[in-house]
């Protein structure tokens, strides 16, 4: 479909909104009514699913059924040509999708405002004999006036079989895996309570900025659901009300039974909530809170205690004021008394800000505002503080109290005129502050931007870091001062000319450009298009293409068409780049389709797919993989269908390296399938373990193998590391940074491969250990593990603490640093001895103030509340 062509002979379609599985969306013009509307378009030939037709007329007989100001009301619906179209009210505002991603997230009042508009939605449905199914904050749109406007009822169902379309019997049980209720996963598909249970997810993330239930994939979540009993929202939230937290547990109860009886009763409860009812909506006994003394209490206790053997005072200090920040959402009063009792004088004005930062009562936070102020003084130009720049204390008071950060503007000013030689990240601070501080004081706030520029101006070009600092400057005074900011990215792109070294402008243009997206898509487009090195141009565009499917969706569609215009240039043909398939190799198009076309496969499959056939077999399969990985949350089907494509492809790879490049691709199709399709993984698996030359590969590539297949092929697993282990070992002529590089690689693959051999071997593991020393005398490095060892530590800590016990490399102390990050907070006594066994101060007092905020998170009454719950008669 093209703009400007007419559907039915009366609704011209403007701008496409979106492409997906179920067609298209457009934004329209109702010639006859005189009024914008939304079309969704669904194209009808022999090759499409013969299940979106159905869908596609359930979402009509459903939506029309439902006439709620919260629900997006349906217009028209018909045939036009080979198509079928619904026409809709057009919603002019995003989707609550991108509202939770975006900085600052929602106030507690506004998440309980929209939550209770989306359940005066579900209640209309419910009335009306329509289940959603598929209630999630991309299917939630926030009007322009603020209004929420529930849409997509494409897998609707029916309470009443009086409708003349396609029973949900014979349509593939559908749901989103984040917020679906888990029956809808079964042969069952659930009843209006499923639609309570997705709405306590979309208020579990209003709440906290993530839905209840993560996981690699959507068999993981589906997995977890079916299993384990959400997380309670006191764990992540302990500030709110219990009977929230309360509501939220309900909600999200496995057993259908046991949720809220119907959407009107959950409306009410929510209506109670925000306007602060003296009447609690639960039983009292299910929300008290923990008298003092009890556990909480001991729990900040213990964490003060902790934090307090940390020293120089300056460090405990620091680790003071994060232990108090910690507990303040919990237990504000518990959290100033540490503070006042503990923080040293000079910096206890700033911890009471940090405190504020994590209280949501505005009374309370303007008083432990009005508290700290006087004592800021104190902190500023202190020798041996961590807080002592004026900015930095501007800053927070304009987060939380900006009136009172009125009187500093000044002090401000003067310090960006006058203060020779401020270091670059403070001038990134004042440009924040700038940013935020814009209505408060418009005058200054445009004096303080202009000489922030001149300053700015007189950053040294040549050097090397000088674009990523103005790019952070821009990006950060944006909100203030936009010509501004265009201006200080423009010094940015002209101080690249600068780089000498082949490649450096254009990792410094890629640089910018990542930078420059946060603030302006247009920007960063423009700053892509002047790199020459095609690699970091297609990272470059895809991180636009990322960052627009969050923040600007809307604008996808336009850069999916300047993705395929510049792939078309670069094989030096007219037309798009799609008509024909010779193969894209490299400077050719193929680093750019390898890197968008996952980008674009959440939004668009086809054209995702349609890149992939002008690579190579190789390129090809390895882009499918990263595809698969992208969507598989959101499109199982689609994920599996890819990585068997990739499978196939991995074994035509023909090139040069074919043994090196087969093995490394199936490696990835192993990994990735793990999770989505075991058949397909024990497959590749057991192809590569034919292979007859696996072990004349590299040290490196065994080592990622390994890695890869743990999970599916434990003993195949075993033998690769160790032909990778021995095979490192015996490598001469290396220099120290590959030798660090293989040993990394290799620390990694042996941890992964340990966690998942058979634990009745003792033997097995003590040979695992004996090779993690010889890689470790190898490499001569003190960089060897990653995060991979604090995984070990969550998922077996008796594990773990073998290698505590048994290894002495040369890189043990940051092995234990790992741990440290595992065993905390759940094992925080394990925690506690790793950290009093290093000898050097600052890694000892870095891990005990880890471990101090750790406790100190967990200081809330989170066990009271849970058990009181669960004791009561359902």
């Amino acid at each position: 479909m093209e703009r400007r062509e007419r559907i039915a002979g009366r609704y011209e379609l403007v701008e496409r909104l979106g492409r997906g599985g179920m067609g298209e969306v457009w934004a329209g013009w109702d010639r006859d009514l005189r009024r914008d509307v939304a079309l969704k378009l669904l194209f009808v030939d022999d090759g499409i699913d013969p299940d979106l037709p159905m869908r596609f007329d359930r979402e009509g007989v459903a939506a029309a059924q439902v006439n709620h100001p919260n629900v997006a009301a349906l217009y028209d619906r018909g045939v036009h040509e080979d198509l079928l179209f619904l026409v809709m009210e057009k919603v002019d505002g995003p989707p609550l999708s991108r509202v939770l991603r975006s900085p600052g997230g929602l106030t507690t009042s506004r998440a309980l405002v929209i939550a209770e508009e989306i359940c005066a939605a579900l209640a209309a449905a419910h009335r009306a004999g329509v289940i959603h199914y598929d209630i999630k904050p991309h299917n939630v749109m926030l009007a322009a006036n603020g209004t929420v406007k529930v849409v997509d009822f494409g897998i609707a169902g029916f309470v009443r079989s009086a409708f003349s379309v396609a029973p949900s019997a014979l349509l593939t049980p559908a749901g989103t895996p984040e917020y679906a209720a888990p029956e809808q996963f079964r042969t069952e598909r659930g009843d209006a309570r499923s639609d309570l249970y997705a709405l306590g997810g979309v208020l579990f993330a209003l709440l906290t900025g993530e839905p209840p239930f993560s996981g690699h994939n959507a068999w993981a979540i589906i997995a977890r659901k079916a299993t384990e009993d959400a997380p309670r929202l006191d764990s992540v939230r302990p500030d709110l009300p219990p009977a929230m937290s309360v509501l939220v547990a309900e909600l999200l109860d496995r057993d259908p039974a046991r949720r809220p009886r119907s959407a009107q009763e959950v409306f009410e409860r929510l209506r109670q909530l925000r306007a602060g009812s003296d009447r609690d909506p639960v039983p009292a006994a299910a929300v008290e809170r923990p008298p003092a003394g009890t556990a909480p209490t001991g729990s900040v206790e213990r964490a003060v205690s902790i934090a307090c053997g940390i020293q120089p005072p300056v460090d405990r200090a620091v680790a003071l004021a994060h232990v108090a920040a910690a507990a303040a959402g919990a237990d504000a009063e518990a959290a100033e008394r540490i503070v006042r009792q503990h923080v040293p004088a000079p910096w206890q004005g700033v911890a009471l800000l940090q405190v504020a930062e994590k209280v949501t009562e505005p009374a309370r936070v303007r008083r432990l505002v009005a508290d700290a102020e006087p004592r800021l003084a104190q902190a500023i130009g202190h020798p041996h503080g961590p807080w002592g720049h004026p900015e930095d204390i501007a800053l927070l008071l304009a987060r939380l109290d900006p009136p009172r950060a009125v009187s500093r503007l000044g002090d401000i000013e003067q310090l960006v005129l006058e203060e020779a030689d401020l270091e670059v990240w403070r001038l990134v601070t004042v440009a924040e502050l700038a940013g935020s501080a814009k209505g408060i004081d418009s005058a200054r706030v445009e004096r303080i931007v202009d000489r922030l520029e001149r300053r700015a101006r007189t950053l040294p070009l040549r050097s090397e870091s000088v674009h990523d600092a103005l790019a952070r400057i821009a990006a950060a005074v944006y909100p203030a001062d936009r010509r501004c900011a265009e201006r200080l990215i423009g010094l940015a792109e002209q101080s690249t000319a600068e780089f000498t070294w082949a490649g450096g402008r254009d990792r410094a243009l890629l640089g910018i450009a990542d930078i420059a997206v946060t603030a302006d898509l247009r920007w960063a487009e423009r700053i892509a298009r002047a790199i020459a090195d095609e690699p970091d141009r297609a990272a470059a565009w895809a991180h636009i293409l990322d960052h627009a499917y969050v923040a600007e969706p809307g604008e996808l569609p336009r850069l999916i068409d300047d993705v395929e215009r510049q792939l078309a240039r670069a094989r030096r043909r007219r037309g798009r780049v799609f008509g024909s398939r010779p193969t894209l190799g490299p400077g050719h198009g193929r680093d750019l389709a390898q890197r968008t076309a996952p980008a674009i496969a959440v939004f668009d499959p086809p054209r995702a797919e349609a890149l992939t056939w002008h690579l190579g077999p190789g390129d090809r399969a390895e882009t499918l993989v990263a595809m698969a990985g992208r969507v598989s949350g959101a499109d199982l089907e689609q994920a599996r269908t890819w990585l068997g494509r990739a499978y196939r492809a991995a074994l035509d790879d023909e090139g040069p390296m074919f043994a090196v490049r087969a093995a490394r691709l199936l490696g990835k199709v192993v990994q990735a399938a793990a999770s989505i399709d075991q058949q397909l993984a024990r497959r590749a698996a057991e192809r590569l373990a034919r292979m007859a030359d696996v072990q004349q590969l590299q040290p490196y590539t065994l080592a990622e193998l390994a890695e890869n297949v743990a999970e599916v092929d434990a003993a195949l697993a075993r033998r690769l590391v160790d032909h990778a282990a021995r095979g490192a070992t015996s490598v001469t002529g290396l220099g120290r940074t590959d030798r660090s590089a293989m040993g990394r690689a290799l620390v990694r693959a042996l941890v992964t491969v340990m966690a998942a051999v058979n634990e009745d071997v003792p033997q097995d593991t003590a040979n695992l250990i004996g090779h993690l020393q010889k890689v470790d005398q190898w490499a001569d490095t003190t960089l060897l593990w990653d995060d991979s060892a604090a995984r070990l530590a969550e998922l077996d800590p008796q594990l773990a603490e073998r290698l505590i016990a048994e290894y002495h490399g040369r890189d043990r102390d940051g092995m234990l640093a790992r741990f440290v990050t595992g065993f905390t907070p759940e094992h925080p006594d394990r925690a506690l001895r790793i950290a009093e066994s290093f000898t050097d101060d600052e890694v000892r007092n870095a891990a005990l103030r880890q471990i101090a905020v750790g406790v100190a998170q967990q200081c809330h009454p989170r066990q009271v509340i849970t058990d009181s719950v669960e004791d009561r008669p359902r």
